[in-house]
C-alpha cells in the first residue's frame, strides 16, 4: 500500500492556467496530505522537478537568500506566498529573482518502496527550514510582510538586547556627566551649611588672600624653643604665651579642614621698624617652604591660577601661595637694586605685593599718612608697578592711601587687588575703601577681598578701640589691646558680626550690580578681634552660609569663595605674557641674570 507523500510534492495545478494539467505526473492515488516533516535527502541522479534548492551549494540557515527564498514573488502570476516545508515549491521564476545562474532542474522523487519516501535535493546543499507557518494560508501582501516582521524580530532578539544594553549605558553616561558638571542643581543641599559645604568642596576653591599664620608660628617657635605640632590644638604652656601677648592662634590644619579651606595666600611679613626688612622677609619665605615640608601631607605650594585648579579638583591638599605684605621690604636702594629684590621675591613664591604697610615707602604713601605735599605714587613707583605688571605679579592696595590708589589704578595695565580691605561707608577706618575706589576697581575688573578684623567691619568697636587708645597712651600695646577685648566681653550685643561682613559685602554687590568684584581676605593670625561667628578658619564657610540666607545664588557664591580672584591672577599671568612679547624679552632675570640686572636698561 503507498505511502503518505509529503505536500512538496504536490503539483502546482491550481496555479495559473496556462500551466497545463499534471494529472499525469502524480501517482495513482494521492494519500490524504500530513504536515510530516522530512529531513532533506541526497538528490536523485535524475532529478529535473523544480525543487527549493541553492544553486551555490551553500547552507541555508540565517542567510538572507535562503530568508527570502520562502516568499514567492510571483505572487501575482502564480498565487504567491510563504512557503511552507512539504507544502508546495517556489517557482523558478522566484528562484531566478535570487540567482539568475540557476539553471538547475532539480525535482522530487517520491518513492513508494518498503514504506520509505526519500524527497530529492542538490548535493552539497542543506536545506534547513527555518519557519513553520503549516495552516497559514498565505492570503494577502499584509500578511507576507507581518510574517516577515515577525521574522526579523526573532532573529534579531541578541541584536535588541544589545541595543538596549548600550541606551542605558549611554544614559547613565549622561546623567554622570550632568552631575558632575553641577546641572541637576535639585541634588544640590537644601540647608545652607551644608550647601556651602558642598560649594567649597566640589563647585570652586575657597580662597583667602591674606593669613599671617606663618608669621606667628615662626614668633611663638622662636619663643618656646621646639617645633608645634599644628596637626592639634595648642596646649596650656603654648595658649598661655599667646594669651600673655593678647592674641590667639586662629589657624591650624584641623580647622582650615573643617572651614573647607582649599587654597591660602600666607602672608610674607616685617615690621616697618624691623632692622632688616629685606632679611626678615626672606625668613619668612623661609618659614612658609618648613611648613610646606613638615605638613606636604596636607598642604602644596602652587604660583599659577591653572595650578590652583589643578590642585583643587585632583589633590585634596591645601593649596599655598604667598604674598608680600609691604613695598618697604623691597629695601631703601635705587630702582635697580629694587628690581633685584623684587625679582628674588617672585622667583621665591611671591605672587602678590602691597605696595605699603602701615609707613611709608620712599616711592608710595601708606593710608596713614598726612603729608598732603607727598604724591601718592612717585615716578619711581611707576616704574615698579609696570614692573611687577611684566612680571606677573599681582599688585595689592591694601594699606595704602586714596591717592596711591588712584594712581595705581590709572596706570597699571593688569587688574589689581585689596587682599584684606573692607567699606569705608560702613565702617570710617583709613584701610577700607572709598565709593570712587570701589567704582574704579569695577571699571578696572579688579577685586576687593573683604577683612574681618572688627576694627575694618564695625563702627562702633573700631570708634571704642580708639577711645581706649587715646585714653591709656601710658599703656603698652599688648595691654589696651586686652582692655578693648575686656569691652567686647562686656558688650557682646555691640560686637562685630558675621552678618556686618555680610553687609560690606551686600554693598559692593550693590553698587557695583553683581559679585564679580569681592573675594575673601580675612586677616586671621594678624588681627587680635574678629566678628562672632568668624572667630577662627574652622568658620570659613559659614559666610557663605549667611550669604545663602541673604538670597545669594550658587554663581555668586562661587564668584566670592574664590572664582574672582582665580580670574584675576590668570588675568594678570595673560598682561605679563603679552607686555613680554610686546618688549621682545622674556623674565628679565632670566635675560640678564641676577648679577647683570642691575646693568640693564630698564
Amino acid at each position: 500500500m503507498p505511502r503518505e507523500i509529503s505536500r512538496e510534492s504536490h503539483t502546482m495545478s491550481s496555479r495559473s492556467s496556462r500551466h497545463p494539467p499534471e494529472e499525469d505526473l502524480l501517482p495513482p492515488a494521492l494519500p490524504q496530505r500530513t504536515e510530516t516533516l522530512l529531513p532533506p535527502q541526497p538528490t536523485s541522479a535524475g532529478s529535473n522537478t523544480n525543487a527549493s534548492s541553492s544553486s551555490s551549494g551553500q547552507p541555508l540557515s540565517l542567510n538572507f537568500r535562503s530568508i527570502m527564498r520562502n516568499f514567492d514573488f510571483g505572487g501575482r502570476e502564480h498565487g504567491g506566498g510563504v512557503r511552507e516545508h512539504n507544502q508546495q515549491a517556489p517557482s523558478n521564476h522566484g528562484d531566478q529573482f535570487f540567482d539568475n545562474s540557476a539553471n538547475h532542474d532539480n525535482s522530487i522523487d517520491v518513492h513508494d518502496d518498503d514504506d520509505s519516501m526519500s524527497a530529492a535535493a542538490p548535493q552539497n546543499a542543506t536545506h534547513t527550514p527555518l519557519l513553520l507557518l503549516s495552516n497559514t494560508p498565505p492570503s494577502s501582501s499584509l500578511s507576507k510582510s507581518i510574517q516577515l516582521l515577525m521574522y526579523i524580530l526573532t532573529s534579531s532578539y541578541t541584536i535588541l538586547l544589545c541595543c538596549v544594553f548600550l541606551f542605558f549605558v549611554c544614559v547613565a553616561y549622561i546623567a554622570t556627566i550632568l552631575v558632575l558638571n553641577g546641572k541637576l542643581r535639585d541634588n544640590l543641599p537644601v540647608d545652607v551649611y551644608e550647601r556651602a559645604q558642598y560649594m567649597a568642596r566640589f563647585k570652586v576653591p575657597l580662597l583667602d588672600t591674606h593669613n599671617d599664620w606663618p608669621n606667628r608660628v615662626d614668633r611663638l617657635e622662636r619663643m618656646l624653643g621646639y617645633e608645634l605640632d599644628l596637626r592639634r590644638e595648642m596646649n596650656e604652656t603654648e595658649r598661655g604665651i599667646y594669651e600673655a601677648l593678647g592674641e590667639d592662634l586662629h589657624t591650624d590644619i584641623p580647622r582650615m579642614r573643617q572651614g573647607e579651606l582649599r587654597a591660602q595666600f600666607w602672608s610674607i611679613f616685617a615690621s616697618c621698624h624691623a632692622k632688616d626688612p629685606v632679611q626678615e622677609a626672606i625668613r619668612q619665605f623661609e618659614t612658609v617652604y618648613q611648613l610646606l615640608e613638615r605638613y606636604n601631607d596636607e598642604m602644596v605650594y602652587a604660583s599659577k591660577a591653572e595650578d590652583v585648579w589643578n590642585y583643587y579638583l585632583k589633590d585634596n591638599r591645601i593649596v599655598s601661595l604667598m604674598g608680600v605684605e609691604g613695598g618697604h621690604m623691597l629695601g631703601l636702594g635705587d630702582y635697580h637694586q629694587i628690581v633685584r629684590v623684587l625679582q628674588t621675591f617672585y622667583r621665591l613664591g611671591a605672587r602678590y605685593m602691597t605696595l605699603t604697610h602701615s609707613c611709608d615707602t620712599h616711592w608710595a604713601k601708606n593710608h596713614e599718612s598726612t603729608n598732603a605735599t607727598k604724591p601718592g605714587l612717585t615716578k619711581l613707583g611707576e616704574r615698579i608697578v609696570r614692573e611687577m605688571n611684566r612680571m606677573g605679579m599681582m599688585v595689592d592696595l591694601a594699606h595704602t592711601h586714596p591717592d596711591t590708589m588712584r594712581q595705581v589704578l590709572d596706570i597699571s595695565e593688569a587688574p589689581i587687588i585689596f587682599s584684606h580691605s573692607s567699606v569705608w561707608e560702613l565702617c570710617h577706618s583709613t584701610r577700607n575703601l572709598p565709593n570712587d575706589i570701589i567704582d574704579l576697581v569695577a571699571q578696572k575688573h579688579g577685586v576687593i577681598m573683604i577683612n574681618y578684623f572688627s576694627l575694618y567691619i564695625s563702627e562702633p568697636s573700631r570708634v571704642k578701640f580708639a577711645e581706649i587708645f587715646a585714653e591709656h597712651t601710658e599703656l603698652p600695646y599688648t595691654e589696651r589691646i586686652k582692655l578693648f577685648q575686656q569691652w567686647e566681653e562686656a558688650n557682646p550685643d555691640k560686637r562685630a558680626t558675621i552678618q556686618m561682613v555680610c553687609d560690606h559685602i551686600d554693598y559692593i554687590r550693590q553698587r557695583t550690580g553683581n559679585t564679580k568684584n569681592i573675594g575673601i581676605g580675612a586677616d586671621y593670625d594678624g588681627v587680635m578681634s574678629l566678628p562672632v561667628g568668624l572667630e577662627d578658619v574652622s568658620k570659613h564657610y559659614h559666610l557663605g552660609a549667611e550669604l545663602y540666607k541673604r538670597g545669594y545664588s550658587d554663581d555668586e557664591i562661587r564668584d566670592i569663595f574664590g572664582g574672582n580672584l582665580l580670574s584675576v591672577m590668570k588675568e594678570v599671568e595673560n598682561v605679563a605674557e603679552r607686555m613680554r612679547e610686546r618688549s621682545g624679552t622674556q623674565n628679565r632675570v632670566e635675560q640678564y641674570g641676577i648679577e647683570d640686572l642691575g646693568k640693564a636698561e630698564l
